[in-house]
């Protein structure tokens, strides 16, 4: 079971608050190593990498970040 954060803004680069909405069962096998929590997409500014407004994304947390990533 990962934790179900509240929507993110998609394409603002803001940060989630850290409040849990619920959590999601998530199989074994999508897991790589490291901590995992969920994030709902909100808004259409990333359809053109198919996500869509509503989607659950999974993530996986780490200290550095590429841009695009």
């Amino acid at each position: 079971m990962l934790p179900v954060y509240e929507d993110i803004a998609c394409g603002h680069g803001c940060l989630a608050m850290e409040r849990v909405a619920r959590y999601e069962p998530t199989p074994q096998e999508w897991l790589n190593g490291g901590e995992h929590f969920y994030l709902r997409a909100k808004g259409d500014s990333m359809s053109g990498a198919r996500i869509q407004d509503g989607d659950l994304l999974l993530i996986r947390k780490q200290s550095i970040v590429d841009n695009g990533d």
